[in-house]
């Protein structure tokens, strides 16, 4: 049985439905924006192959009705394991497949990973000095770390750890979706995400917005799928548990409380019942945080919670020319002179300068980072078989001709969720009935969007998102085979309170 929304009042719909088509447009608008400023027309190839597929999905459509309802007349047991076998056994065959080299962020991870199992502890070398590394959060070396130690040390044991966090998140998606949007839109969201081509690419790499996706959904899932009045002290302490651990992974986790809270607000339940529940969740959340916040206070007597690079990232995003000729970001360098937590005091002071310098500047930044990191995940690409493929010119030319493939490839999936979720637009704005979920997959949607965008203009930022994104485009897609046509009874509800 889902969650029913009979409390939910019209004005909290009008400003849902605003949010949607706020958020459509600025996607759209990422869709036009993102290659003017990369300087790269093929950035409007993707248009091609996503109007192709839909002139495709529209001439078939009754075939595509009877194999999409056959996917929902399958047993729960059978839906999960024909999708996790197709889904995982793609991505291992394309890890085994695709070549790889560790650089980057992925090499800081697996020497961080190294770093927990030979001292117990990750150091930075920094002006020919060790310190304490307070400017990356541990939860992803910390890991890739536990399986390194179960399965040995090898960049093959961390790209399969990946698909791990993969099958994960792919259940935390059917648990979401279902039980927030009901059975029919579960089961579409969890194909959708099997297959997002991005998402199936990503495993090859060992970064953690695999990991971060999985938390944000299951976290969602357990905090949202009863009323609070339902639920007993102890299991808002346990979700406390879990935001804290979340925000070892990404720093943004840290005000998932006011997000559940907005959430009580929206479905109107008893200030009352909920307030006490979420106190205790929070003072959770800080017990988790108090081992870390006190080894870097042990460290340099400041007081860290998580990490100290705010400052790094918006002195990176918002300084004067954050991008090259060639519209790809130029990291900063740290100050060798300064510890990790007072150059990052010196970053922030500087970045806070530039913005108030022009505000108006600032505010083209924000979009301008919205548009860079809209559907590419170049930095997947490069990885793979971009620019540090070695080799002579027929082969480097040869790798970049995949690698602008692969970048439409990316695209195509993302076109494909924004018409989906235009759909689930059109279809709140003519007053369809809705449900809670889909109200809370909008919100989630709206603010990690945001908050892991606007500091770092970073393809793989928007990966996060990915399963909430597939929950909305899931539900667009539901409702358009569920439409009621001229002439026809209503058929099936969307929010179908027949659960699995």
């Amino acid at each position: 049985m889902t969650l029913d929304v009979p409390k939910i009042n019209n004005g909290w719909w009008t400003l849902v439905r605003v949010v949607m088509v706020l958020l459509v447009l600025d996607i759209v608008a990422s869709v036009i924006a993102f290659p003017l400023v990369k300087n790269q027309w093929i950035g409007f190839l993707p248009v091609i192959p996503a109007v192709g597929i839909l002139i495709f999905g529209w001439c078939f459509r009754q075939r595509l009705k009877k194999m999409f309802e056959w996917l929902q007349s399958l047993s729960v047991a059978r839906f999960l394991i024909l999708i996790l076998v197709a889904g995982m056994g793609l991505r291992v065959l394309l890890i085994l497949l695709v070549p790889f080299r560790v650089t980057g962020d992925d090499a800081v991870y697996h020497h961080f990973a190294h770093q927990w199992l030979t001292q117990g502890e990750i150091t930075i070398n920094q002006g020919g000095k060790e310190y304490l590394v307070t400017h990356w959060v541990p939860g992803p070396s910390l890991q890739l770390a536990g399986f390194y130690l179960l399965f040995g040390e090898s960049v093959r044991v961390g790209q399969l750890s990946q698909v791990f966090w993969s099958g994960m998140t792919l259940l935390a998606v059917y648990l979401f979706g279902m039980r927030l949007c009901g059975p029919r839109v579960g089961r579409t969201a969890t194909f959708v995400y099997a297959f997002w081509p991005s998402m199936v690419f990503y495993p090859v790499c060992l970064g953690y917005e695999i990991m971060l996706g999985f938390v944000i959904t299951l976290i969602s899932w357990f905090a949202l799928r009863q009323p609070p009045q339902d639920r007993s002290y102890g299991t808002f302490f346990v979700l406390g548990l879990m935001i804290g651990i979340g925000c070892y992974v990404k720093s943004v986790l840290a005000i998932m409380v006011i997000l559940i809270a907005g959430a009580y607000v929206v479905q109107r339940y008893p200030l009352r019942k909920w307030l006490p529940r979420l106190c205790l969740t929070l003072a959770a959340q800080v017990l988790v945080l108090v081992p870390w916040t006190y080894r870097n206070y042990k460290a340099y007597g400041e007081f860290i919670p998580m990490t100290s690079n705010l400052g790094h990232a918006l002195r990176e995003s918002y300084r004067h020319n954050p991008f090259d000729e060639q519209g790809n970001f130029i990291p900063y360098q740290y100050d060798p002179s300064l510890t990790p937590p007072e150059d990052n005091r010196k970053a922030l002071r500087e970045a806070l300068a530039y913005m108030r310098e022009d505000w108006m500047k600032t505010l083209y930044h924000i979009g301008d980072h919205h548009a860079r990191t809209w559907g590419t995940e170049t930095t997947v690409v490069l990885k793979l078989i971009g620019e540090r493929t070695e080799g002579g010119k027929i082969v480097k030319n040869f790798s970049y001709f995949l690698a602008d493939l692969m970048r439409a490839l990316f695209q195509t999936g993302w076109l494909l969720a924004v018409v989906a979720m235009t759909v689930a637009t059109c279809f709140v704005c003519r007053g369809r009935k809705l449900d809670a979920g889909l109200v809370m997959t909008v919100i989630w949607h709206a603010y990690f969007c945001f908050g892991l965008t606007w500091i770092h203009p970073d393809p793989r930022m928007r990966l996060p998102i990915v399963p909430i994104t597939a929950i909305w485009a899931a539900w667009g897609i539901v409702a358009w085979v569920d439409r009621k046509k001229k002439g026809e009874q209503d058929r099936r509800p969307l929010n179908d309170e027949k659960g699995d």
